[in-house]
Order: C-alpha cells, then sequence, then structure tokens
C-alpha cells in the first residue's frame, strides 16, 4: 500500500529464547519482517525505552519520528509470547 516505506519489527525481549519468539512471529504473520536483537544492540543504540516501540526514519537514515506504542489491537486476537 505505501511502496515508499519499509517496515520491519525488532524483537528485543532477552528473556524470550529466539526458537520461542521465531515460533510465535511465524504464527501471527505479520506483514512485514521481525528481526531478533539477541544482545539489545540495536534497542541500546536507539534507546528503546519499551516494547513496542516505533521508529520512523528519514531516506538518510536518521530517526525523524519516535513513538510509544501502547495498544495492538492486531495481536489482542492473535497467540500470546508466553512460557
Amino acid at each position: 500500500q505505501y511502496p515508499e516505506f519499509q517496515f520491519y519489527g525488532v524483537h528485543s525481549n532477552i528473556d524470550e529464547p529466539p526458537e520461542m519468539t521465531k515460533a510465535y512471529f511465524q504464527t501471527a504473520k505479520l506483514p512485514f519482517p521481525v528481526l531478533q536483537d539477541e544482545k539489545l544492540k540495536l534497542a541500546d543504540e536507539l534507546k528503546a525505552l519499551k516494547t513496542p516501540h516505533a521508529f520512523v526514519f528519514g531516506p538518510a537514515g536518521e530517526i525523524a519520528s519516535t513513538f510509544r506504542v501502547s495498544v495492538i489491537s492486531t495481536f489482542s486476537s492473535g497467540p500470546t509470547l508466553r512460557r
């Protein structure tokens, strides 16, 4: 719908094993790829304070906007990521 934008999810919760999160996101069938940030490098670099935390980058890679997402209605009826 918006070809000029690319969307990616980054999963940075270190208390959830990568195998579990991979299975969860495959089941959730999100319309964008989700990357595993196992060592929190990206979260730390961007100063992400909570999850979910959204960032919009400009054409040169600069942060154009950032905001915390408090409700994701699409996930409410989907699978939960719990052990």
